[in-house]
């Protein structure tokens, strides 16, 4: 059973679930600053250099991530309440789960090798030094 319902049939329940999930993604989507914030602060002042030379800060990397989760979450959200069938949005979930993990993995491979990069480069220096 679940709360609010006494008897209900297997479409009702699902659509109650789907409702559920749907507010609790627009909640969280609603509250990412509180998740964020703790995490993020004491990294602010931290600047990045891309191979381009770009710099962007911590800051402004936080706030793209979470303007991208903000939307990634509404977008679930509004699948949710505007789905057809469990199986329907399974599919979809798993679609939009895999291009999320797709987007933050080529973020980390960014992130990495700009810090490989900042890291191997001094190392260079004083080797090439050393050697002369």
């Amino acid at each position: 059973k679940l709360s609010g319902m006494d008897e209900a049939t297997l479409p009702e329940i699902c659509t109650k679930i789907k409702f559920i999930i749907a507010e609790m993604l627009e909640k969280l989507a609603n509250n990412l600053e509180i998740y964020f914030s703790p995490i993020m602060e004491n990294f602010n002042t931290v600047e990045m250099t891309f191979p381009s030379g770009k710099v962007i800060t911590v800051a402004e990397v936080q706030e793209n991530v979470r303007s991208n989760l903000k939307s990634l979450l509404a977008m679930m959200a509004n699948v949710m309440k505007q789905m057809e069938s469990l199986d329907v949005f399974l599919e979809k979930l798993g679609q939009t789960i895999q291009e999320a993990v797709d987007e933050a993995q080529k973020f980390v491979d960014a992130i990495k090798s700009n810090i490989l990069e900042a890291i191997a480069a001094p190392l260079n220096t004083f080797y090439t030094t050393l050697l002369s």
